[in-house]
């Protein structure tokens, strides 16, 4: 276990980046778009580390210093997780056939069901690449089983309720080649780090109004429709 810092500021913990006495982030995010060549995320402040110390430093502390993680997420988490993915692919899925040029009708009911299907299909083999990886105790899997079933009750309500045939897909192009406007890592000044960084989950553009938008995926951790 490292040893506990304690950290009172955003300008501490800017300054503790800066001097690199933080260590490599664990894992970079599934992306095509990650880091410019010879590039690292060394020295660099994400949205999550701010979200995270604004709401409590000791946890930034332990998290992002000493390297503490529960062994198994929380089940809000983890339902977040598996919608995110599976809105993703089903996004991954409309880009292909919108480029293919099989969505001239954007509310054809039998595409946007495809894309649905492909993201329910993602969350199932996520959920079990997850719960392979984690050494669960017989107690456990019950709920982790209910888990995967709530995930996918919020994601087909989240995914109705976004309508995401209503939106074009936009395409990036890097080095030649054309990808899907999703996943995609931004960074900005952030003095006196190395720069603020983070992601955008989708830029889509409205088919109605023509309006486009850099989208950030947010679900509930419930059905219930009082909870914000």
């Amino acid at each position: 276990m490292g040893i506990t810092v304690e950290v009172n500021s955003l300008g501490e913990m800017c300054d503790m980046m800066c001097s690199n006495q933080l260590p490599r982030p664990r894992r970079r995010r599934n992306t095509k778009y990650l880091y410019d060549e010879n590039q690292s995320p060394e020295g660099m402040v994400s949205v999550s580390q701010l979200q995270t110390f604004l709401s409590c430093a000791k946890k930034w502390s332990y998290n992002y210093i000493d390297n503490l993680t529960p062994r198994v997420d929380r089940a809000y988490l983890t339902i977040g997780k598996l919608c995110h993915r599976g809105l993703q692919v089903a996004m991954q899925t409309a880009w292909k056939d919108q480029r293919s040029g099989l969505c001239t009708d954007y509310y054809s009911t039998d595409r946007w069901k495809s894309w649905m299907d492909a993201g329910v299909n993602a969350i199932g083999e996520e959920w079990r690449e997850y719960i392979d990886s984690v050494p669960l105790l017989d107690e456990e899997v019950p709920d982790m089983e209910q888990m995967y079933y709530d995930a996918l009750s919020v994601f087909t309500q989240a995914y109705e309720e976004f309508q995401p045939w209503k939106y074009q897909v936009e395409t990036v192009v890097r080095d030649g080649k054309e990808y899907p406007a999703l996943e995609l890592h931004f960074k900005v000044p952030c003095p006196p780090t190395k720069g603020l960084h983070g992601f955008i989950d989708a830029i889509l553009t409205d088919t109605e109004t023509g309006f486009t938008w850099c989208t950030d995926y947010k679900f509930r951790r419930s059905l219930s429709p009082d909870e914000e």
